[in-house]
């Protein structure tokens, strides 16, 4: 009989072996499938917070892009305004119907140096001092430049404090 209880023993022993090890790989699955679970929630939670932050900087890129493309606009439907003027001015000063006067110029009535001013006229400014086609032209295309200048500053102006919004 000490063989039978011999054998029990180590059949219980090989029983109570085996049921740990299947505890242990039972708690082990367990353990791993809640850090598998872990890891997902939190690989889930980082895809939707990159994929909420990826919408909200394109909404403001495509704002942005709005805002520079109204700019562009603006610019250019002042620039053609501008130029057009231009043109209509410099037509007017080639055909003769505008004359640019230069208003601090004093016109010399007399020739000759030191001469008295006759009686029926005065010393003030008169009539005189028109500038000539040539020079009126390089002044307005002179202008033109510069209000050109204004309005491509002014736009540029205007993309910057886009950008700072």
């Amino acid at each position: 009989m000490p063989n039978v209880y011999l054998l029990a023993a180590i059949a219980a022993l090989v029983g109570m072996a085996g049921a740990g090890w299947k505890g242990y790989t039972l708690g082990s699955d367990h353990v791993r499938a809640q850090y598998a679970a872990r890891d997902l929630a939190a690989v889930t939670e980082a895809a939707a917070l990159t994929q909420a932050t990826q919408e909200k900087y394109r909404a403001q890129e495509q704002a942005h892009s709005q805002a520079v493309a109204q700019i562009a606009t603006d610019y250019q439907g002042r620039l053609t305004d501008a130029q057009a003027k231009t043109a209509i001015a410099l037509n007017a000063i080639r055909s003769g119907s505008v004359r640019l006067r230069d208003p601090g110029a004093q016109a010399c009535s007399d020739p000759a140096p030191g001469a008295a001013a006759a009686p029926s006229r005065s010393d003030g400014a008169s009539d005189g001092g028109f500038l000539s086609q040539d020079a009126a032209i390089f002044l307005t295309g002179l202008a033109a430049d510069a209000d050109r200048n204004t309005l491509q500053l002014a736009a540029c102006q205007a993309v910057i404090i886009s950008d700072r919004k």
